[in-house]
């Protein structure tokens, strides 16, 4: 399932024009969906999606978006500043990734760190699915 994933990620990154972090201060809205469904697609690789009891913790899943074999557009994620156990910072976004007490679920989300008009956070889950808003002012 991982292969498939990740072939569909890099198909998707070179379509979107999706570039890298690294030379930039503020993340565009193309490269933050593409490290949300970094996440999800590491996840999907996750002990739990082959059934394991537990999905990956934020630790985890840092480790294997720094992992060498890893895809290079993984190193987006591998590059964030880690704020506390389920927190890092990316560029100019806040990502959270908290898993239930019996490690059956967790939620994920990547927002802007300073809220800004017409900056919008995206929000997943356990279930894959994600989902965008915008800041009411």
């Amino acid at each position: 399932m991982r292969t498939n994933l990740t072939g569909w990620l890099i198909a998707l990154a070179l379509s979107a024009g999706a570039g890298t972090a690294r030379s930039q201060e503020s993340m565009s809205s193309a490269q933050a969906l593409m490290i949300t469904r970094v996440v999800l697609s590491i996840e999907a690789g996750s002990p739990r999606a082959n059934g394991s009891p537990a999905w990956w913790n934020l630790a985890e899943v840092m480790k294997w978006a720094a992992d060498p074999s890893s895809p290079d557009y993984f190193r987006d994620l591998a590059i964030a500043k880690i704020v506390d156990a389920s927190t890092v910072r990316v560029l100019d976004y806040t990502l959270q990734l908290t898993r239930s007490d019996d490690k059956k679920h967790f939620q994920l989300s990547l927002m802007p760190t300073i809220a800004k008009a017409n900056r919008p956070a995206w929000f997943s889950d356990d279930q894959g699915v994600i989902y965008t808003g915008k800041p009411i002012h």
